[in-house]
């Protein structure tokens, strides 16, 4: 598979685009829409988040790292999360274009196989690569994989990617292609977290 990626670099995009290739359906948003542009003015999550962040950073000096992996940012805004749970979450240091879908894949086997809850129709997946965040959201029951980046891509917005969950490995070399071809470079390690809600039951269960 070609990236194709960058394809909308030199397009003056400044309404959507929709593109269908490798069973992937693609919605990119146009370049006034994305988080850098809007987010911190419209967006609730994310004002509390930085509020989050700079609190906890707030003596650090500017040479220290102040990254959060995906589970010390849950357990920093734990009030804000209400049944949201963190399932598994790794760090791996190896060739993303290569392994992502691999790496991802054997985790979505698992949660099927041998679910940690009675409702696992929806697997939330949020991958860290080159200092930005994206969400995956697998839903079984609709055979559904959704990718949703809310950064600003080159000459167009935040982008939505919907495919089925057997095209999970187009979309992931796909994605990963393009993040990398984006930042010139692999990224030196990215993280992959997955997430769940409880359900009624486990809620209960807890609470006795």
């Amino acid at each position: 598979m070609t990236c194709g990626a960058c394809q909308y670099n030199t397009e003056n995009a400044e309404s959507f685009k929709f593109v269908n290739n490798y069973g992937i359906h693609f919605m990119w948003y146009p370049a006034t829409f994305s988080q850098s542009r809007l987010g911190n003015k419209n967006s609730n999550a994310i004002l509390n988040g930085n509020l989050i962040h700079q609190n906890l950073f707030k003596n650090c000096s500017s040479s220290q790292n102040t990254n959060l992996t995906v589970p010390e940012a849950m357990n920093a805004g734990e009030s804000s999360l209400g049944t949201m749970t963190e399932w598994k979450s790794s760090v791996y240091f190896n060739d993303m274009i290569i392994n992502l879908y691999a790496e991802m894949n054997r985790y979505v086997i698992e949660w099927y196989t041998n679910p940690p809850c009675c409702e696992p129709n929806n697997l939330y997946i949020i991958l860290i690569a080159h200092n930005k965040a994206i969400l995956m959201v697998i839903q079984l029951d609709m055979d559904s994989v959704l990718l949703i980046d809310s950064h600003q891509h080159s000459s167009h917005g935040a982008l939505i990617c919907q495919c089925r969950i057997s095209k999970l490995e187009n979309l992931c070399l796909w994605y990963a292609k393009m993040l990398c071809n984006s930042a010139g470079s692999n990224p030196n390690a990215y993280e992959l977290s997955f997430l769940y809600y409880k359900c009624e039951k486990q809620n209960n269960k807890n609470s006795i």
